[in-house]
């Protein structure tokens, strides 16, 4: 490619995402949740108890629809959301023992769901599109998200890093 239009890129980017959404759709809603609840549930079973600001950072979600979000995933009683006790003005989200277990269940077929996408790519290939698509997602005013450092192997647990690179 010689060049692309920012909007043809957006275009491009936009239709990635919304088939890998459309792939993965149907191992998530198989048992009632949507694409937005799986990512709440699958990013509290990764990382553990959140405030609802850091789930903001970690999901692709808005801040309005996170409130829907967990407050229907709180009326399935698949997440508890309680007062942080060190600040009262932030609410931490954490599994409940029904959503750790639905979530268990549903990650393997998530994740094969994944692979007949994902395989297209080499495991530098994923490693270069995840940096470059971090450059595009942090430090914008509308994201919320702190500006664009060094991207920390924490964040990208299923990608295997090798070598002495930057995330090595």
């Amino acid at each position: 490619m010689d060049g692309i239009s920012d909007v043809a890129l957006a275009r491009v980017l936009v239709r990635a995402a919304r088939g890998l959404r459309d792939c993965v759709a149907p191992a998530i809603s198989a048992e009632g949740l949507t694409v937005g609840q799986f990512e709440v549930l699958e990013a509290l079973r990764e990382r553990g108890p959140l405030c609802v600001r850091d789930l903001l950072a970690t999901t692709a979600t808005t801040s309005g629809n996170l409130d829907i979000v967990l407050d229907n995933l709180v009326a399935k009683g698949l997440v508890s959301k309680r007062v942080d006790p060190a600040d009262a003005r932030r609410r931490i989200v954490r599994l409940t023992e029904k959503g750790r277990a639905n979530i268990g269940r549903r990650v393997p077929r998530y994740r094969d769901a994944l692979r007949g996408q994902m395989d297209r790519l080499t495991a530098a290939e994923k490693i270069e599109l995840a940096r470059l698509l971090e450059r595009l997602t942090t430090g914008s005013p509308q994201s919320g998200r702190p500006a664009p450092g060094r991207i920390d192997k924490e964040s990208y647990r299923g990608i295997v890093f090798q070598g002495t690179g930057p995330l090595a």
